[in-house]
């Protein structure tokens, strides 16, 4: 039987703990290993406010697909027909219809 400690490691059998970062099949780009257009995107994260969370750096092992999120994001975001918070409680609430964590 498989589960999660609070502590980010994963329990596999009765005697073995295996951290959950191992398990990870796909890399995620750090900053100090992205190219400079990942770099970039990056920077602009987190100068409007919003940081750069793993699913970020996961899939800026596709820069085209990063940029694609940036321009996803930056075009939602410019629309300010919806208050902000309105917009933000969308965004949560789609999320825990798709039981997603992030």
């Amino acid at each position: 039987m498989m589960g999660t400690d609070s502590g980010g490691t994963s329990r596999v059998g009765q005697d073995r703990v295996e951290p959950l970062r191992s398990r990870m099949r796909i890399d995620l780009v750090e900053q100090e290993h992205a190219n400079d257009a990942v770099k970039s995107i990056y920077s602009r994260f987190e100068d409007s406010g919003l940081g750069v969370y793993n699913v970020m750096k996961l899939w800026a092992n596709d820069p085209a697909f990063l940029a694609g999120f940036e321009s996803m994001l930056n075009a939602l975001y410019a629309d300010d027909t919806l208050e902000a918070r309105y917009r933000e409680l969308a965004w949560l609430r789609t999320s825990q219809i798709n039981s997603c964590h992030y």
